[in-house]
């Protein structure tokens, strides 16, 4: 050990079980953890665990690469729809951490997102609208009604397209 340092710099567990255990000491003792292929899913999110490195992904990562093996395998992911697809896994929260990736969201579930996506639109088309009357100088609402039409268009488009070039919509992340 060189003079006047002690403790460790990093440190790698090499186990999920020990992964998840320390996970929560990480940020209080100040030592970034490097996991490969395994550990929680969340820090794969920077700023959910900010002392986790998943260096090789995690076991969502690796369901969703299995995932789509197999889609290739049978001649593309619409060949999947009415087969079964088991999962073998350790009988540990850890284990089961992948489980998610292959159950299709309840009706409930998906109607929450549904009507959660339609508030966060509320809010994009209340600052669009906003932006648009005020820039526009529009002093009644049936004024230049289709202006403000294409102009939500082009809104809507920038916005989902952003968030579906990044995997999903906000409302789609809560599921």
């Amino acid at each position: 050990m060189l003079e006047g340092l002690d403790g460790a710099t990093v440190f790698q567990p090499l186990s999920t079980g020990i992964t998840f255990a320390l996970t929560e000491k990480a940020p209080g003792d100040k030592i970034p953890l490097i996991t490969a292929g395994y550990g929680r899913s969340e820090s794969a999110d920077g700023g959910v665990f900010k002392w986790n490195f998943p260096l090789a992904g995690t076991y969502w990562v690796a369901g969703d690469v299995i995932i789509q093996d197999i889609a290739k395998k049978v001649g593309g992911a619409d060949k999947l729809k009415g087969k079964h697809i088991a999962l073998v896994y350790h009988d540990s929260p850890f284990g089961k951490e992948a489980i998610p990736i292959l159950r299709t969201p309840s009706l409930r579930k998906r109607m929450a997102c549904w009507l959660y996506e339609g508030m966060l639109l509320f809010g994009v088309v209340f600052i669009a609208g906003y932006l648009f009357g005020t820039l526009s100088q529009t002093k009644h609402a049936m004024n230049n009604r289709h202006g403000l039409q294409a102009f939500l268009f082009l809104v809507f488009a920038i916005y989902f397209t952003w968030l579906w070039s990044k995997g999903q919509t906000l409302a789609m992340k809560t599921w």
